[in-house]
């Protein structure tokens, strides 16, 4: 009996809708209907627009057949981004079948690893919620360019540590003169947008 595409499902893990920590877990056997919308993903609120926001769900691919016949060179794929130009989506295995989100949301943010200092100093105290960062540097040094990924880090090396992975979005530079000892001193401001808000404060 030949496997058709009604045959091909997408099904719910344990704790599906939900961006707890422990969201996703083993297969439910319980069928994501296919054209329903927010049957995978809540919807977007107000807020999710103004401050940003990742959402993280586990699901299982799988075949409904009545036999035993093998499904030969299956794959899963993203075929159409959101129209949304706000939204972008990314799709990736973790090899395991009872893992729940704290996993997942690791291995997106463990993607690269941290390289060398950024070039500046951060402009005072940058605020929970912001989504821009200010630095100072001099001005022979280059700024970072967009899509870079950076690593803030508060409390670095004290039991509360917090690091938070981000990628520049949008980059703009001023010349700015700065009082040192009393005296003038010539500085480039570079502005670097970011793609998430800041999750905490972090002290310049």
């Amino acid at each position: 009996m030949p496997i058709e595409t009604n045959n091909l499902k997408l099904l719910e893990s344990e704790r599906i809708k939900t961006d707890a920590e422990d969201g996703g877990g083993k297969y439910s056997g319980r069928e994501i209907i296919d054209g329903q919308s927010n049957n995978l993903f809540n919807d977007i609120s107000e807020m999710d627009r103004t401050t940003g926001r990742t959402s993280i769900q586990k699901i299982y691919a799988a075949v409904n057949t009545a036999d035993t016949d093998a499904l030969m060179g299956a794959t899963v794929f993203i075929s159409e981004n959101p129209k949304d130009p706000n939204v972008s989506a990314v799709l990736f295995s973790t090899n395991s079948w009872t893992d729940e989100r704290s996993s997942a949301q690791n291995r997106i943010e463990n993607y690269l690893a941290k390289g060398a200092q950024l070039t500046g100093t951060p402009l005072d105290t940058h605020w929970l919620g912001m989504k821009s960062l200010q630095v100072a540097m001099f001005p022979q040094e280059a700024e970072s360019a967009i899509g870079a990924s950076i690593v803030l880090i508060s409390n670095e090396g004290k039991p509360l540590e917090i690091e938070q992975y981000l990628r520049i979005t949008e980059v703009s530079t001023r010349t700015a003169i700065l009082m040192i000892d009393g005296k003038q001193v010539e500085y480039k401001i570079a502005t670097y947008g970011l793609s998430d808000a800041l999750k905490t404060d972090f002290v310049g």
